[in-house]
């Protein structure tokens, strides 16, 4: 599913609902407003179909004087991953158009909002759909990019596609908050290297001795190449009434393996 059929998608299924949708494409205001997506886009900007784009789904509810609380997710929508310059190699390859699970469960979201409309809580979710393509206008490792926040962004690895192109739209969202009710702001993405990597190689636990940071593990004991595994870190958030005063913080980690 590329880009464009992916704002079709969600066109189709939000047309004639309360759900506002909002998307941009062109180069001069992704350039401008989301510089780090536009340098992730540059190779694919050269095929239309395969060029990004920005959908900003919007519910808010009929009395906006009745709004106790704002969610605002930003969600990762590779929707194929090639590695870009710094290509995968050919086994690696495969599953590349699956990095797209985090538009997908924030639309699926939205679908729920849409249909329940809650009429005291607001949601903006900005998908950042785009395709991580390798061509002679692929951005490389050891390029600068100013970033929409003004910090400047080394590049050491294309491979890292999904965080620069969810960081503009997260600061953006940012910006929102500030003005909104009670706001509360996600992130959703199929990392899947920090996933394998999340529930570690026996430093996991010690960790907590150095970043003071509470972890509990819960992993499913069954074969991952036969029937599939979901590994969850700090899952129930019951666990939070065991954490210190001003620690109300919920971390959590995912880990899956496709049916084979």
């Amino acid at each position: 599913m590329t880009p464009l059929r992916v704002e079709e998608y969600i066109t189709d299924l939000f047309s004639g609902t309360g759900v506002v949708i909002q998307v941009i494409s062109d180069e001069e205001t992704l350039l401008y407003d989301y510089p780090l997506f536009a340098t992730v886009n540059r190779a694919a900007s050269m095929i239309p179909r395969h060029r990004g784009r920005i959908i900003y789904l919007t519910y808010e509810p009929q009395d906006p004087n009745e709004i106790t609380e704002t969610l605002l997710f930003v969600g990762k929508g590779v929707t194929y991953d090639t590695g870009g310059t710094g290509m995968k190699e050919s086994s690696s390859l495969s599953g590349g158009s699956r990095h797209k699970c985090g538009i997908a469960a924030c639309v699926g979201f939205m679908q729920v909002v849409n249909l329940l409309q809650p009429p005291t809580t607001k949601v903006v979710a900005a998908l950042c759909v785009i395709r991580n393509s390798t061509g002679e206008n692929g951005y490389v490792a050891d390029e600068v990019i100013t970033a929409k926040s003004g910090w400047r962004v080394r590049i050491t690895d294309t491979d890292v596609e999904g965080r620069l192109s969810i960081a503009d739209a997260l600061f953006h969202l940012r910006k929102i908050a500030v003005h909104s009710v009670n706001p509360h702001i996600f992130t959703v993405a199929s990392v899947t290297t920090y996933a394998k990597l999340a529930p570690g190689y026996g430093y996991t636990v010690n960790a907590f001795f150095f970043i003071y940071t509470y972890i509990w593990a819960i992993p499913c004991q069954i074969d991952p190449f036969r029937f599939g595994q979901i590994l969850v870190r700090s899952f129930l958030l019951s666990y939070n009434e065991f954490l210190p005063k001003k620690k109300k913080v919920l971390r959590y980690g995912i880990l899956g393996f496709p049916d084979n």
